[in-house]
């Protein structure tokens, strides 16, 4: 991380920061039962475990995540008039390869950039923009404005998908779905027709509208001797705006929702609520 603070006329400070981070050697859960052998499924090492299926954590060595930001922020502390706002881009992706855990290094072994560069892959992928503005305004009669201004880039829909067909010989080759070993039934990890599309998120990716909010306080201080009591309003989403908060986790798969952002996940209506505070 490396960052410049300068202070500036009228009691106000100026900073600017980049930040970059990896995260590597994570523990990572995979199922490490089932023997590939050019890249079709023959068996399992344990039959005995449950749909021949043997979960373990281990070390990830294969690939690791990546995280960079870019922000500039603004304050200004002062009486009456108080003022803190940041601007910022966000961006994380995972880097390296396939492990060779992962089915979709068998079943997709060049679209792993698609998959890494996903928002959903491991919450981060493109965040993309977020400002801030908190203000503060102390009038006379102790009485306390406050405004609240946020913005943040929706997310990007997440990797694609496209289906191949059951008699595809990319997908008769894995075997089949179920196989008998030793008395028990396991599973064939490869045996699907989902394949992960594009080579990054550019392509078919879409990405949720940016969402806008503004929140207001006023508030009322009331001073007896040593007792202080604040009396707070405040309205949430005071515009009232509807802005869906992802992209509908169906329209990953090309299906007729692809496209859309989620009708279950829209930003809470406007709302109030009333403080009072005692303090002494």
């Amino acid at each position: 991380m490396i960052g410049y603070t300068r202070e500036i006329p009228y009691n106000s400070t100026v900073s600017i920061d980049y930040t970059y981070r990896q995260f590597r050697n994570m523990l990572t859960e995979y199922n490490i039962n089932p023997i590939i052998e050019n890249g079709e499924f023959v068996g399992v090492v344990d039959p005995t475990r449950p749909s021949g299926q043997w979960w373990m954590i281990i070390n990830n060595t294969w690939n690791w995540k990546e995280y960079q930001s870019f922000g500039v922020t603004f304050s200004r502390v002062a009486s009456p008039f108080t003022i803190l706002s940041s601007i910022m881009y966000e961006k994380g992706n995972l880097r390296g390869e396939w492990s060779p855990y992962d089915w979709n290094g068998y079943l997709t072994p060049g679209k792993f950039a698609a998959y890494s560069d996903d928002g959903g892959a491991w919450g981060g992928g493109d965040r993309g923009l977020t400002y801030r503005v908190n203000a503060t305004y102390l009038a006379p009669y102790d009485i306390s404005l406050g405004l609240q201004i946020m913005g943040q880039s929706g997310p990007r829909s997440g990797y694609l998908y496209e289906y191949l067909s059951t008699s595809d010989p990319d997908v008769t080759s894995r075997g089949a779905a179920w196989q008998l070993q030793d008395g028990y039934w396991v599973n064939n990890p490869l045996s699907t027709t989902a394949r992960i599309v594009g080579n990054d998120r550019k392509e078919g990716q879409w990405r949720s509208a940016m969402l806008h909010v503004v929140n207001i306080r006023v508030g009322k201080a009331f001073k007896i001797r040593q007792h202080m009591f604040e009396l707070n309003f405040d309205v949430f989403n005071l515009f009232n705006v509807a802005t869906s908060l992802e992209p509908d986790d169906r329209g990953r798969y090309n299906t007729t929702y692809y496209g859309q952002d989620s009708p279950y996940s829209l930003l809470s209506a406007r709302s109030a609520q009333m403080m009072l505070r005692y303090s002494f």
